[in-house]
């Protein structure tokens, strides 16, 4: 079996185990499967994957990611420009990608709207109202992106007995304003290279940060807590044995970018995928630790799949 065919395959079981046991209580209601992976992992590919193979089952299968409900670029420019207490804006909100990029009302509307589609459809199979899914181009505005216009969404059609929702940081939860500072402290006081045996991760990144940037983040994490995790009834979490795994697979997928295009100078350079992902970094040191350690939903829903540089399977757990 391929190494994309192991983590597929173990990501496909946990699903159906617990969309099977889900669907003997709440038989009217749409399942739904957060898929938390670092950039380069292949999440999105597995989605995709996951998608086709659960379909083929004859069940309705939606997928979006949280990319989807990045902020328009206009609103993108004014929360990179907030000051924060010092009078400076946030370093880590300058470009796309923390919470505070997103709008995340939005994707509760888009969860209410399914949820709502698939109830109706299945009170009368002839009920065919669609669902438009956002649409957000990276490549627009040079690179910083925007969302296209509700016109030029893609539309679903129910019954959705299954939505997919994949992104970098579901399953980070907050920490007390308490805790922050006193993992900040010890960061800037001890030692920054150790590293998580678990999560593979440093705070090497948290270290160059100031604490109000990572008070910001955090406050704003809050929101996909109370907005988008009470929706998950399914975890699926893809681990790698180094976090720094990270910036060579982003330079891979732009170097695979590069060749696809036949254009030598397109898309980012290495110093400017490094520095791309080093604004992520941060997260990952604080938040993933705890989330790898405890898991998310727990009752058997929550599947750790670790994999190695080479995207292989190494190992699972459940909670």
């Amino acid at each position: 079996m391929s190494q994309e065919a192991t983590v597929l395959s173990l990501s496909k079981e946990h699903i159906l185990k617990c969309f099977h046991r889900f669907r003997q209580t709440h038989p009217g209601q749409p399942f739904v499967v957060a898929v938390s992976a670092p950039q380069g992992s292949g999440k999105t590919t597995l989605t995709r994957s996951l998608e086709s193979e659960l379909s083929s089952l004859k069940l309705g299968v939606v997928s979006f990611s949280v990319d989807d409900f990045y902020l328009t670029f206009a609103e993108q420019n004014a929360v990179a420009q907030q000051p924060l207490a010092s009078g400076s804006p946030n370093a880590l909100l300058q470009y796309r990608g923390n919470p505070g990029t997103h709008d995340v009302e939005l994707g509760s509307r888009l969860f209410a709207a399914l949820t709502a589609s698939h109830a109706e459809h299945l009170g009368d199979t002839a009920a065919q109202r669609t669902v438009s899914i956002p649409i957000y181009d990276k490549a627009l505005n040079q690179g910083r992106g925007d969302r296209l216009s509700p016109g030029l969404w893609r539309t679903a059609k129910p019954p959705f007995d299954i939505i997919l929702f994949e992104g970098w940081c579901l399953g980070f939860r907050a920490l007390s304003d308490a805790v922050l500072v006193e993992r900040y402290s010890a960061v800037i006081a001890g030692d920054a290279e150790s590293v998580d045996p678990v999560s593979g991760t440093s705070m090497v990144n948290t270290r160059r940060c100031r604490l109000e940037w990572l008070q910001d983040i955090n406050a704003r994490l809050r929101q996909f807590e109370d907005q988008w995790y009470p929706f998950f009834e399914c975890f699926v979490h893809i681990i790698p044995d180094s976090i720094s795994h990270v910036y060579r697979w982003r330079i891979q997928q732009e170097n695979s970018m590069r060749q696809q295009l036949g254009q030598p100078d397109a898309g980012l350079t290495d110093d400017q995928v490094r520095d791309f992902v080093d604004r992520f970094m941060p997260l990952y040191e604080l938040m993933m630790p705890t989330l790898c350690r405890d898991g998310l939903l727990g009752d058997g829903r929550y599947i750790q799949i670790h994999i190695n540089e080479q995207r292989a399977c190494t190992g699972t757990r459940v909670i």
